[in-house]
């Protein structure tokens, strides 16, 4: 890594000036994103993805591009987004600091739902349009726009969790030089067609996120098993990576799920929620499973394993392996400590042999005995666009289990490239976050979402609204 470092610092200049010389420092920091992408990432000599390589080739020629015109901290941050979007991997970007550079909005939080854009107003302003259809702005559509503005920089338009999600995004201005801002929205209210003007003015950016957030994916769930109706309970777990307190918060949940999986057993219905969770671990959905099932049914039932693994070689990739077998060790995960400590050796062995990958080829195992569902109770597994990673692989477990009636919103998707590790980038204003391994013969496909069995089409995305929703529901399984 030194290498590229080195070599991306040597493009650097006046970093050491009270005003940056910005287009250097993008320039750099996007030659060293490609550099350690080349270096780390399994796509570049990845046999079965041959398009890799030209979509970075193009993402590299775009990054440059938008860097020579590159004139402030938020022009940088824009030309680093726009390097790193052009994968369209969601596990695959980068980390910007912005500055103190502003931020304006029209008034209002526009949110697309089911392909229709709505205007949320939250000024005094706007009261008479609040609730609108927004149908064009200065003749482009909202979704032109969105494309545009969004998703030349951020996310992926394959996805509608993505639209869902970013929608907002559309319609606030953080300095971005190289997109224009809508002036006048054409709207329907009502039936009745008017126009207005936008007025762009500062906003907070906390203040806007806070407004935004409930209407984008709504409320998070919150950790623990609470009752639920009369005879039913209601299962929380909002990440796969928890720390600090929510370490604990986990560990106590499993334990009582385990103490508790009689009861829970025989309850009438169990809501599994899992908005807001957007992977880590899925050791701990494992056992969760585990826990409330039992491991004889949980093992009958486990979905079929992608055929093998492909690490990609490098030192730092190793370094890594080493880090994430200490963090198995911190957070008492046995399991996946032996499970890495593994991969460390194999992938020490391919270094050793010079080759780009360390292969884990995993063996057809035995099916597991057949074992009975112990689970009486309609159990629900509610999404929202939030569940990816680790979260997919716990809706993988939870959807091949018998008795289960997906709910809610469909999840987001995970690409073949896993395990993110972080990079600093030479301008020390940035870091690279990229996976260092591929998914072979894996059942669920790249870039493939679930779908859920009953989809939740309310405006309302605060929790009291889904449980009131919940309520009325009837198991389809």
């Amino acid at each position: 890594m030194m290498s590229i470092l080195t070599m991306a610092a040597a493009t650097l200049v006046a970093v050491q000036s009270e005003q940056p010389d910005w287009s250097a420092l993008a320039e750099a920091d996007i030659r060293a994103m490609h550099a350690a992408t080349q270096a780390h990432h399994p796509g570049p000599v990845d046999a079965e993805n041959p398009d890799f390589a030209i979509n970075g080739q193009a993402a590299l020629e775009r990054g440059l591009d938008l860097a020579a015109r590159v004139e402030d901290q938020a022009g940088f941050a824009h030309a680093l987004y726009a390097y790193a979007s052009a994968y369209r991997d969601g596990h695959y970007g980068v980390q910007v600091d912005r500055g103190a550079s502003g931020m304006e909005w029209p008034g209002f939080i526009a949110t697309r739902t089911a392909g229709q854009w709505r205007l949320n107003a939250r000024t005094d302003a706007l009261q008479n349009v609040d609730g609108a259809d927004i149908l064009s702005c200065d003749g482009r559509t909202p979704d032109e726009w969105m494309w545009h503005r969004v998703f030349d920089f951020f996310a992926q338009p394959a996805l509608n969790a993505d639209w869902q999600n970013r929608a907002p995004q559309t319609f606030i201005d953080r300095g971005n030089p190289f997109v224009e801002r809508p002036e006048t929205c054409e709207l329907d209210l009502d039936g009745a067609r008017q126009q207005i003007s936008l007025e762009w003015t500062p906003i907070d950016g906390d203040a806007w996120y806070d407004m935004a957030r409930p209407l984008r994916r709504g409320d998070t769930a919150e950790f623990g098993i609470r009752p639920f109706g009369e005879n039913g309970f209601w299962i929380g777990a909002p990440t796969f990576g928890p720390r600090g307190d929510d370490l604990e918060r986990m560990q106590s949940m499993i334990a009582e799920l385990a103490e508790r999986a009689p009861e829970l057993r025989q309850a009438d219905r169990l809501v599994f929620d899992v908005r807001g969770n957007n992977g880590g671990s899925s050791d701990w959905g494992d056992q969760m499973v585990a826990a409330v099932w039992g491991e004889a049914y949980a093992q009958y039932r486990r979905p079929a394993a992608s055929s093998g693994v492909d690490y990609r070689i490098s030192d730092e990739n190793i370094a890594h392996a080493e880090y994430i077998i200490q963090l198995t060790i911190d957070q008492n995960m046995p399991d996946a400590e032996t499970y890495f400590r593994e991969v460390l050796a194999g992938m020490l062995a391919a270094r050793e042999a010079g080759q780009d990958f360390y292969h884990e080829v995993r063996d057809a195992e035995d099916p597991a005995p057949e074992a009975d569902n112990p689970v009486s109770a309609d159990v629900f597994f509610l999404t929202n666009g939030s569940c990816g990673s680790a979260c997919l692989d716990f809706a993988d477990r939870m959807l091949n289990l018998e008795g289960v009636t997906h709910i809610g919103g469909e999840t987001y998707a995970d690409s073949a490239y896993m395990e993110l590790r972080q990079l600093d980038l030479p301008s020390g204003h940035a870091r690279l976050g990229l996976p260092i391994k591929v998914y072979r013969g894996r059942p669920r496909a790249s870039g493939e979402t679930y779908v859920p069995d009953i989809a939740y089409s309310g405006r309302d995305l605060s929790t009291e609204a889904i449980e009131a929703w919940v309520e009325t529901l009837e198991a389809v399984h």
